[in-house]
């Protein structure tokens, strides 16, 4: 909290990249989720976007981390804009990311008004080994939850591919139509405008 502070103010901060897993927070812990409410509440007031690398490290992380987010820690962001790295996972498609991304399709078709300053990123999300399977569950939960709210990304320069590679084979592999890729290349978050 105090680096937030120190930062308030000055023009050359735009911004809060938090990252849960790194920090050894557990969406389950209450003492985690105040402290998280309270950094989340003093961006918002700096009125800086924040970035979340919302995974934990629970092995049985998903849906219940999720909800607990968006009702204990998302409000305290009060709209500023809020970008959810690697669609709620860490990189890759797997059950707990699946999960996690389908319980906030679940809040958002519930109360679609509470997430209009949610963004997804889709950052190193599916590689070519990725099961069609797998992409053909996230391209559902894209969906569900609207092409509005995913931004490209690339995690440049993990993943060991140069960009043009990864934009260029790595990306279509993600089974949207091209009119879904194009509104998702057209989608920019605000605070990157």
């Amino acid at each position: 909290m105090p680096e937030i502070a120190r930062w308030k103010g000055n023009s050359a901060v735009t911004g809060l990249k938090l990252h849960l897993t790194s920090s050894g927070v557990d969406l389950r812990r209450e003492e985690d989720v105040a402290a998280l409410k309270k950094v989340v509440a003093a961006a918002a007031s700096n009125h800086w976007a924040i970035v979340i690398h919302l995974r934990t490290q629970r092995g049985d992380y998903g849906a219940v981390d999720v909800r607990r987010f968006i009702q204990e820690v998302l409000p305290a962001a009060a709209g500023t804009p809020i970008q959810v790295a690697h669609v709620g996972g860490w990189s890759g498609i797997d059950p707990p990311t699946l999960a996690a991304l389908g319980a906030f399709a679940d809040a958002i078709e519930a109360k679609p008004a509470d997430f209009r300053h949610v963004w997804f990123d889709l950052s190193g999300v599916w590689t070519d080994k990725t099961p069609l399977a797998d992409r053909q569950a996230l391209v559902a939960l894209i969906r569900r939850i609207g092409l509005r709210h995913f931004v490209a990304g690339s995690d440049w320069p993990y993943g060991g591919t140069d960009l043009a590679d990864y934009y260029g084979r790595i990306y279509p592999q993600l089974p949207l139509t091209p009119k879904e890729w194009a509104v998702i290349r057209r989608n920019v978050a605000p605070y990157a405008r």
